[in-house]
């Protein structure tokens, strides 16, 4: 399950693709998204995490078309409360980069999930089941749909919104958790 978030992640993922043996589901965004991985950090792997910009103080994990507004929050949260964001594509959801996902929990004291895909069976579920299988001591924070019938239309970021998918809650909920994170440690 590969899911790209810009037209050169899209090349890239559909070249891997028909580089595999067996079934492979691509899931194309087709609202004209923007160039988001011009200036990544790493290039595209199938299977393996892909960091789009560094940072030290949060990890926002996310994959596909809400990959803007992840990345929307990571210069929200830098400008506003002058935390260093590190943004990471996980473009190939299955096989998931474990391996890659570990090294997040454990670098990462804040760790957050932007994905329109429910909160249930989808990647916030899995980087929590990680978290846990791990002893992660991160605080993690999911962003992701809501498991209910929302009876709204109109744009991605519209049906994101009714389900409280908004660069306002994903930016209070990490600086919340950056917040506390000081308090505990005593820091600033």
């Amino acid at each position: 399950i590969v899911a790209p978030c810009d037209p050169p992640e899209v090349e890239a993922a559909t070249r891997a693709c028909v580089q595999q043996r067996g079934p492979v589901y691509l899931r194309l965004a087709k609202a004209g998204e923007p160039i988001l991985t011009g200036e990544a950090a790493e290039p595209f792997e199938f299977g393996k995490l892909r960091r789009l910009k560094g940072g030290t103080d949060v990890c926002l994990l996310s994959y596909g078309p809400i990959m803007q507004l992840t990345l929307e929050a990571a210069a929200a949260l830098e400008r506003e409360h002058g935390c260093s964001v590190a943004v990471v594509s996980c473009h190939t959801l299955k096989p998931l980069d474990a391996e890659g996902l570990a090294r997040v929990l454990e670098a990462f004291p804040v760790v957050g999930v932007v994905e329109e895909h429910s909160e249930r069976g989808g990647l916030g579920a899995q980087v929590k089941q990680l978290a846990w299988d791990t002893a992660s001591r991160c605080t993690l924070r999911i962003f992701a749909l809501k498991d209910a019938f929302i009876h709204t239309f109109g744009s991605p970021r519209d049906l994101w919104a009714a389900h409280g998918i908004t660069l306002e809650a994903i930016t209070s909920g990490i600086h919340s958790a950056l917040s506390r994170g000081r308090v505990a440690t005593g820091q600033g």
